[in-house]
């Protein structure tokens, strides 16, 4: 057998299927079909796929979760969900008897995916699935994209032109995908979904100073370095009543290098650099203000959760989340990568505290609005209904 079948397939909670990845063996299609079948049984319910690249922390992998539970909660049956690429965030899908499929793919065969593809009613793809674009292209079976990016590259806008036609429709996940993808490929009903969170709201935890919190990636894309840089631009008078909280796994160690130096030179800087979902939550409620001061970011999870906490949210004018702010009514919004307007709003939040109580009130609003898990079931049950009547 060739190279390119090989595979390395991991079934369901209870590794039940587990084929290793051993040379020139794959899972025969038989036995995979077998499992397709067994797990929706004779339940009149449409067999759905959801594709996501990974399954790490970041955004894209949890918003596949949201997903899942949300489908899981419309037809009784969760999705079968296919990773290309395992992580931590498998053990969350594990706790929702949610079933995954991962396939660990270096040299895929093409007929394989199709023929998995073409047992399903309706195949969702989950972000950027870019390896597999092509072989969905080929398939009988209706499919959703729901994207969550912003695309910046003319090999980005090929695949993307290439894909858009088999599509039944494409969902955008952030007013900003929305528009790159309508500009892109202006032909296809292009549908805003916004995904929804759990209400997962505590009381906050008191403390005396003013937290300022920035969670998320260290990366040039979610902007780190313009907290530093903002902070650098306040007095002492400021910082002493202030607490800065830096939160997120390292990707990019010279601005990993930036926040140690930082955190050296000013005593109310603290980094954290990996934290679990659920001591991440007790990190929101010590919280006054929730910064992000993301370079571009189409619709950060970590704002939704402000808004759910009551929080202050500042972000930067190139994300998603500016687009349901009303300025200095139910959040606050600074240029991008502007350290001194930044810095500005930080200042003034520090001595003026009581007069942002009701923007962070108002801030609750949105996540009721837009975010609610509420609104997401109903928007997305109106979608499939219409797709799979």
């Amino acid at each position: 057998m060739k190279n390119k079948d090989k595979y390395s397939f991991l079934f369901d909670k209870n590794n039940i299927h587990v084929i290793e990845n051993i040379s020139n063996q794959f899972l025969r299609e038989d036995v995979l079909f077998d499992i397709i079948d067994n797990h929706y049984g004779n339940k009149s319910i449409p067999k759905i796929l959801v594709f996501s690249h990974e399954l790490s922390l970041t955004g894209a992998p949890k918003v596949a979760l949201f997903l899942s539970k949300i489908l899981k909660n419309i037809y009784g049956v969760s999705p079968i969900v296919v990773s290309l690429k395992d992580g931590p965030i498998r053990k969350e899908f594990y706790s929702e008897n949610i079933e995954i499929l991962d396939i660990a793919i270096s040299i895929y065969n093409g007929n394989y995916i199709k023929n998995l593809v073409e047992k399903f009613d309706l195949v969702i793809v989950n972000s950027w699935c870019f390896p597999i674009m092509d072989v969905l292209a080929q398939t009988r079976t209706r499919k959703i994209w729901w994207s969550h990016d912003t695309f910046t590259q003319n090999e980005e806008f090929d695949i993307i032109k290439k894909f858009m036609p088999c599509l039944h429709e494409c969902w955008s996940g952030s007013p900003l995908t929305q528009d790159k993808l309508t500009e892109i490929y202006p032909l296809k009903k292009n549908f805003l979904m916004l995904y929804g969170l759990d209400d997962l709201y505590i009381e906050n935890i008191k403390h005396e100073n003013i937290v300022f919190s920035v969670m998320g990636s260290i990366s040039n894309r979610k902007g780190q370095d313009v907290l530093i840089d903002a902070i650098k631009l306040l007095s002492d008078d400021t910082l002493k009543k202030c607490q800065f909280l830096i939160i997120g796994e390292n990707i990019d160690n010279n601005l990993y290098q930036r926040i140690e130096d930082a955190s050296r030179n000013y005593s109310m800087i603290r980094y954290y650099n990996s934290v679990p979902f659920e001591k991440l939550l007790d990190f929101y409620a010590k919280s006054d203000v929730i910064i992000i001061p993301s370079r571009y970011d189409p619709m950060p999870i970590v704002a939704i959760y402000a808004f759910m906490f009551k929080k202050i949210c500042v972000c930067s004018d190139k994300t998603g989340t500016a687009r349901f702010i009303n300025n200095k009514k139910n959040g606050l919004i600074f240029e991008s990568e502007n350290s001194k307007e930044l810095a500005n709003i930080i200042k003034d939040i520090t001595w003026n505290m009581k007069n942002y109580n009701e923007i962070a009130k108002n801030g609750r609003k949105i996540y009721d609005e837009y975010f609610s898990v509420r609104m997401f079931e109903e928007n997305v049950k109106a979608k499939l209904q219409d797709i799979l009547k």
